[in-house]
This record gives C-alpha cells, structure tokens and sequence, in this order.
C-alpha cells in the first residue's frame, strides 16, 4: 500500500528530474547558439586579413630598464619601468589597408600574452616607443603601416624559474574577437 509520504517523495523526485532534463536541455540549446570560440594560430611573418586589414607579426623584444631608456633616448622613462623585476615586451606588427578608405586599427581588440599571462598594450609606453605612431593608429587607404604595441612584464607574475628563462618563453599578439581568436605568433623575443 502506498502511503502519502511515499508518494510525495516519488512527485518531487520526479519533479526534481523533470527540472534536470530541462536545465540541461536549455543549457545544449545556449551552446549551440554561442559555440566556444576557435583558436587560430598565424605564424610570424604570415598576413592574414582582419576586420578589413592585413595584419602580420614582425619582431619581439624584451628590454630591461636601461635598454627601455636607451630606446627612448631620454631619462624620463616612467620609474616603474626601470626599476629591478620589470622587462617589457615590444612586439612589433605591420598593418596593411587594402582597401579605398581610411582603417583605424583596433587596439583594444588585441593584448600581449604568453601562458597564463596577459596584458592589454600599454598606451603610454607605446607613445614613449613609438611617438609618431598614435593612440588608435589610423591606416590611410591602400597603404601600410608598421604599429608598436608594448606592455610591461613584472617578475611576481611568473615564477622565479619562467622569470630567468624569460626570454625563451613564447609570446603572441591575440585578438579577442569571437566567434574566433587570432594568435599571432610572434619571433622568440631573446
């Protein structure tokens, strides 16, 4: 015989399993509107085309504070980024416009990364680097333009040992566009 509390229970255990099918139904729904992004690896020295400009990874340097004052060519660099425990990353890439009107160049859309690290370029270390260059770089039609993007590396983000190696670990320019991300792989940076 059935009682009222064995029946309650078997409602609510199939209530709970029927609320189960339907979050995991609606949960395959969302994915199969937003898939995850796809990763796509562009060599250095490869263009591939983006938002309407070709882009292609040139070069990468590591600078300690005296190479970064050097390539200022001034003791006014900010102090933060001499001082012991601080390199920065340049990466150097060419933008070209193909087409018959003026592209801005879309650096937000775009960060420094290497392993779990990651830095969106440093505005003011680019003016610093690259004083002509602009904030957004506007590319004019049918030209190209070679772009600076940098960002500082500090030594508590990685450990001691990745710190030493640093110049043998590897660094891409990402977007982070989606449905897809662009890694552009860049030159070892030593």
């Amino acid at each position: 015989m059935i009682t009222r509390k064995r029946l309650i229970v078997a409602i609510s255990l199939l209530l709970v399993a029927l609320l189960g099918v339907g979050l995991a139904w609606q949960i395959t729904s969302v994915n199969k509107r937003w898939p995850a992004a796809t990763a796509h690896l562009v060599e250095p020295g490869t263009q591939l085309v983006f938002n309407g400009l070709g882009i292609t990874a040139l070069d990468a340097e590591l600078l300690n504070g005296g190479q970064l004052r050097e390539r200022i060519k001034s003791t006014k660099a900010r102090s933060d980024l001499t001082e012991e425990g601080i390199r920065v990353l340049v990466a150097t890439v060419e933008v070209v416009n193909d087409t018959d009107s003026p592209q801005v160049f879309p650096l937000e859309g775009f960060s420094l990364v290497s392993g779990a690290w990651s830095a969106v370029p440093d505005r003011d270390l680019m003016r610093m680097l690259a004083p002509g260059q602009g904030v957004d770089p506007t590319v004019a039609p049918r030209a190209r333009q070679v772009i600076t993007m940098a960002a500082p590396l500090r030594s508590d983000a990685f450990s001691v040992d990745a710190w030493r190696h640093l110049d043998q670990r590897e660094f891409v320019v990402s977007s982070r566009g989606y449905p897809d991300s662009y890694q552009f792989l860049l030159p070892k940076a030593g």
